[in-house]
């Protein structure tokens, strides 16, 4: 931020992460630590009459650290809380490959003879491992489709009479509990007025 003269004005920052300090860059904890320290300094002591007073700019010093502290609290464990969604939603996917997915692509192509020039369906093959929960959800989509046409022969193969619901049932899981990538999200970075 600049001031009438287009100078920098000391503190001030664009961004709620980065404050400017002696022209450079200081992280936000670092500011924060700076703010205490700065509480350090101001007396706790009560106005006489007529004299100018440090209680409330004191109080008021003890609020702003606090705040920040819990906002800075907020944003950790936001974050933890988001990688961790990330790796359950692996593991969902991981099981609905395992479970569902790859015996069904392994029959589909145990039931091509080799000599064949028949191919297996795109909606019957394996999908790429590294997809994202929407793509595998499109694909699951596509496969319990194809997979009902040749039902019988799935069951003959020795999969469960019910595979499809179960099939539907994991996919309908992963599609509830944040089948897009969910990501945890803090509240704003002040409070309005």
């Amino acid at each position: 931020m600049k001031d009438a003269r287009g100078r920098d004005v000391p503190g001030a920052s664009a961004s709620t992460h980065i404050h400017r300090k002696g022209g450079r860059d200081v992280p936000e904890t670092e500011a924060g630590d700076g703010l205490v320290r700065a509480g350090a300094l101001v007396p706790r002591r009560e106005p006489g009459v007529g004299a100018l007073g440090y209680a409330s700019a004191r109080d008021m010093l003890d609020d702003v650290v606090q705040l920040l502290r819990t906002y800075a609290g907020a944003q950790h464990s936001g974050h933890d809380l988001s990688r961790a969604e990330v790796r359950r939603q692996a593991d969902q996917i991981a099981r609905l490959f395992d479970r569902h997915i790859r015996p069904i692509v392994t029959i589909a192509r145990s039931q091509i003879a080799p000599e064949s020039d028949a191919g297996l369906p795109s909606a019957l093959r394996l999908p790429k491992a590294n997809l994202g929960s929407t793509k595998v959800l499109a694909a699951c989509d596509g496969m319990i489709e194809a997979a009902r046409q040749f039902e019988a022969v799935f069951v003959a193969n020795g999969l469960p009479a019910n595979f499809l619901a179960q099939f539907q049932g994991a996919r309908d899981t992963l599609a509830r509990e944040g089948g897009c990538e969910a990501t945890w999200v803090v509240g704003p970075a002040f409070p309005a007025g």
